[in-house]
């Protein structure tokens, strides 16, 4: 009871459950970030669901990288243009509701004193978006009437309100029994002088302690303020949110600003409610400000701030959105792609009922649409948490695992909404399910209790609880049987002697203890050299009867051993855990074993091996991390495993160590780190003659000169490549083979390019690697289309679609479907081409994590567009892939787009565009010295050239 009262009260979040893959979602939108490559991600779900709960998380990761965090909110209440922006500015720039004008603009030119925007034109333009002199907060004016409709809309969300006001239009209006009216004012009956702070406090703490759910509106704040200088005030507004915040209400001092501390219901009533102000200012801040329109203005400063620090910009509540901001929103995501800016912004989509055509209350949906259409933003969407997260909620908040028919009943009542099932836990205060949990088990959980009964066991019944506690909440007979060496009948005796004081109970598969209180008893009641003793005894016993690989008891193994004081044995068992996990996929699971792997090892005396250990581990780790997709994390544990090989001098682990770093680089598209790295790596291999790592380094460097169009040193990298034996996966081999004909392909020696295709085929069939023989076959396929093959080239495109058709998650897979489309198109085959199309449709696009293959995706739509004489959306789509691979200096790629972007705008009879394209695709082409492609530019040129002369004539 008193532990669930104690949480109740509390100001700690509940736990975040059963969001990793959201989490993971957001913190890769992070990692790209801070390498400027800026992002929106839009999270959707009914209220309750969790939004606000996992952006927090996630500013929390952002904070702890170093991201400058801005956030604004949307309001239900009303709507003024740009709201959530101009909120969050004033926050950055600690514009302050009780100070003036000219102190706060100060505030502003003190901050901007060191950027390229110190300009006392834009200071001036731009602080006005959030400064006004109309108002000591810089807020906008408001009427009374916008007070008494803030009170109705509390009222509406079942507050009693307690009103602070100096006006006498408030309060002679009509009394309202929810409302309280606490006046301010001189010599007026009834009121109370604005110099009686300690007054007004115990009125306010009165109405708190009567009341539940109330909101306390302070209208009188430019009386009170002015009337206790020194601060005073300020003294007040603390006492009064501390109020607040213990009887779990909320408070808004109205300003033209307002600043609630909102903790009873933090979804269905906004973190903050904002008075609105007079229309014709609204309809100002729409309008173009001097040189720069109001979106350039927010924005440039955005980009400024993000050149020191990366930017993480959060709006919540689009659903109650204005309509500019919802415009300054599209615009920023246009340009967002190499800034490094990160937006997060969050809605209900149940609300405003965007999957009804019907329901027209803003302009969400209206936006949504427009920046789906420029593929601007990826969505994230909350379900509702399943049945094994919901224990997990529940057991996190309450301490311990709830009884099965209460928790039942708390699922049916609550069907998988977090927000919901933490407020039904929580209750009102006295009667919710944690205080019904607390109170039926309250008679087993008084540690005093549980004491005394430990004291009437004998020392047999006693080992039996002792070595039990560390095995779990369940144990078998033939656990403790080995474990002590008991005879089965002195056993049975023992046990029913702790079934009579409730500690254990028979089960179906073994003993249980009542409760995991019971069972935490036990353990704090052994002095440490006991539960030492005791740790061993169990790790030994599940060591002997589960064998040395069934997992998960590898980690309970391991961690008796870690407790127990057995390093060695204990890094042994994280490490085989991990290997498990990693084998069934479970990969958080795995770097938790990871992460207590590493710390044993710290609690080990050094040397040589042990930093072998160590760099092991750590690569690991940054292997796992980043086939998760956390980039930014797995660059960490390769250079803190980099950092302990140069220490610890060893040559080997370190080249390693360099080589990790490249891969990831090159997946950052981070072309010079990722060379540096490589070369490092092929450096200290060679001098340690590590034949892998200078065999992998090469492979690096030759993929890395490939896309960059440096076919010469990448012709080099892989014949070197392939000379040293292949000690690493299968896979690598094919796939350079693979890469090794798109040179030749894209050299334009067609034969050759084949040859190597049909290599990959070969030495992919021969080790049954399935993806990489679909992807030979592909390419196979597309060189067989360049040299007239016709039938030939269908024939394996065909095939190679059908290889992946179970695997449509992978990179290979996706490479070869886009493969498909375009030579499907090429061979007009149009059922074909919109077979291969349904299914590139059918993969979300947020699973293009490689941009390299984001980009050829919206290329193959775009053609598929246009072929259907979509245009528009043809055009669109191949714009945004340009885009992307004008970004990563891809120039074989890119020179690709332009030429079938020239091939659509003269479909269109848009000749003059058409030969701007074709001179892009020819210019690009040739700084590569692509010779194939570089010929088909220059004949599309000479031959629009002369159409064009045609039509000027």
């Amino acid at each position: 009871m008193k532990d669930a009262g104690k949480w109740r009260s509390s100001k700690a979040e509940p736990p975040l459950v059963g969001r990793v893959k959201e989490f993971t979602t957001i913190r890769r939108a992070l990692t790209l970030a801070s390498g400027s490559k800026g992002s929106m991600i839009l999270i959707e779900g009914e209220a309750g669901i969790g939004k606000t709960r996992l952006i927090r998380e996630c500013r929390k990761e952002a904070e702890k990288e170093g991201f400058t965090v801005l956030w604004g909110n949307c309001f239900d209440y009303r709507k003024e243009p740009y709201l959530p922006f101009r909120e969050m500015l004033k926050e950055h720039f600690g514009i302050s509701p009780l100070d003036d004008f000219q102190n706060n603009k100060e505030r502003v030119k003190e901050k901007m004193k060191g950027t390229v925007l110190r300009d006392p034109n834009f200071l001036e333009e731009f602080s006005s978006l959030f400064i006004s002199k109309d108002e000591p907060a810089g807020g906008f004016t408001y009427s009374k009437d916008d007070v008494e409709n803030l009170v109705g809309h509390l009222r509406r969300k079942g507050f009693r309100v307690l009103l602070i006001t100096d006006s006498d239009d408030i309060h002679k209006r009509e009394t309202d029994p929810k409302v309280d009216t606490l006046i301010i004012g001189e010599g007026e009956k009834g009121a109370v002088p604005p110099t009686r702070l300690e007054r007004i406090a115990h009125i306010i703490q009165g109405t708190y302690s009567r009341f539940q759910h109330c909101a306390v509106v302070n209208d009188a704040v430019r009386s009170l303020s002015r009337n206790n200088p020194e601060g005073k005030f300020e003294n007040l507004v603390g006492i009064v949110n501390d109020i607040a915040v213990e009887n779990n209400g909320i408070v808004i001092h109205v300003t033209g600003e307002t600043y609630p501390d909102c903790l009873n219901d933090l979804d269905d009533i906004s973190s903050s409610i904002r008075i609105e102000g007079d229309r014709e200012k609204e309809e100002s801040m729409g309008m173009v400000k001097g040189k720069l329109s109001t979106n350039e203005l927010f924005f440039t400063y955005f980009k400024e701030v993000s050149r020191g620090d990366p930017l993480l910009l959060v709006v919540e509540d689009l659903q109650w959105s204005d309509k500019p901001s919802m415009n300054l929103l599209q615009y920023i995501a246009r340009d967002i792609h190499q800034e490094s800016m990160c937006i997060l912004g969050s809605y209900r989509s149940e609300e405003y009922g965007l999957d009804d055509p019907e329901m027209d209350r803003g302009p969400l949906r209206e936006t949504l649409q427009r920046m789906s259409r420029e593929h601007l933003f990826e969505t994230i969407t909350l379900n509702r948490l399943e049945e094994n997260e919901q224990w997990e909620l529940v057991s996190n908040i309450v301490g311990f695992e709830p009884e099965e028919q209460m928790m039942k009943e708390l699922m049916d009542q609550t069907e998988g909404n977090p927000r919901f099932l933490i407020d039904r836990l929580k209750g009102d205060g006295t009667h919710g399910v944690a205080s019904e949990i607390m109170e039926d088990v309250a008679p087993q959980l008084e540690e005093s209790t549980i004491r005394k009964r430990l004291d009437r066991l004998d020392r047999k019944a006693r080992s039996i609880l002792e070595f039990s506690s560390l095995i779990g909440m369940e144990v078998t007979m033939d656990m403790i049987i080995e474990g002590l060496d008991l005879e089965e009948g002195e056993f049975l005796d023992s046990m029913d002697e702790i079934s009579e004081l409730k500690l254990m109970s028979e089960k179906e598969n073994g003993f249980r203890f009542e409760h995991q209180r019971v069972r935490s008893s036990i353990i704090s009641s052994m002095d440490e050299k006991r539960k030492k003793e005791m740790h061993l005894l169990a790790a030994s016993t599940l060591e002997k009867l589960t064998g040395a690989r069934e997992s998960p008891a590898l980690f309970n193994i391991a961690k008796n051993y870690m407790m127990g004081g057995d390093m060695d044995r204990a890094y042994k068992g994280f490490m085989e855990s991990a290997e498990g996990d990693m084998e069934r996929m479970e990969e958080e699971k795995a770097l938790t074993s990871l992460s207590l792997a590493l710390e044993c090892l710290d609690r080990l005396p050094r040397n040589r091996e042990r930093n072998i250990a160590k760099v092991e581990t750590l690569q690991m780790m940054g292997d796992i991390k980043e086939s998760m997709g956390d980039t930014r994390g797995a660059i960490k544990a390769f250079k803190e495993a980099m950092d302990v090989a140069e220490k610890g001098s060893i040559p080997f682990a370190t080249s390693s160590s360099y080589r990790r770093i490249g891969d990831v680089m090159l997946k950052l598209f981070d072309w010079d780190q990722t060379v540096d790295y490589y070369l490092r790596s092929l450096h200290l291999s060679k001098q340690e003659n590590d034949q892998e790592e200078v065999a992998r380094s090469f492979r690096g460097l030759g993929h890395i000169y490939y896309l960059r169009g440096d076919y010469t040193r990448a012709m080099e990298c892989y014949l070197k490549y392939m000379e040293f034996p292949k000690k690493e996966r299968r896979s690598v081999t094919v796939m350079a083979l693979i890469e090794m004909g798109d040179i030749y392909f894209e050299m334009g020696d067609l034969n050759q390019a084949l040859t190597y295709y049909i290599l990959g085929v070969k030495k992919g069939e021969e080790k049954d690697l399935k993806l990489e023989s679909a992807l030979a076959y592909s390419s196979m396929a597309v060189v067989l289309l360049k040299l007239g093959e016709l039938e030939e080239s269908r024939r394996y495109a065909k095939w190679a679609f059908n290889m992946v058709g179970d695997h449509l998650g992978s990179e290979i897979a996706k490479k070869v479907l886009i493969n498909h489309v375009e030579i499907m198109l090429d061979l007009a085959d149009t059922e074909n081409a919109r077979e291969g199309f349904e299914n590139l449709l059918s993969i979300p696009e947020e699973s293009f994590e490689n941009l390299l293959l984001k980009g050829l995706r919206f290329r193959a739509i775009g053609l598929y567009l246009s072929r259907q004489r979509d245009f528009e959306g043809g055009v669109e789509n191949m714009k945004r892939a340009e885009e992307i691979l004008k970004k990563l200096q891809l120039p074989f790629h890119l020179g690709m787009t332009y030429y079938h972007l020239g091939l659509v705008m003269f479909q269109q009879m848009k000749v003059e565009e058409a030969v701007e394209f074709f001179e892009m695709a020819f210019s690009t082409f040739k700084s590569i010295n692509a010779i194939f492609f570089l010929n088909r530019a220059s004949s599309k040129l000479r031959e629009l050239k002369f159409v064009l002369e045609g039509l000027r004539e």
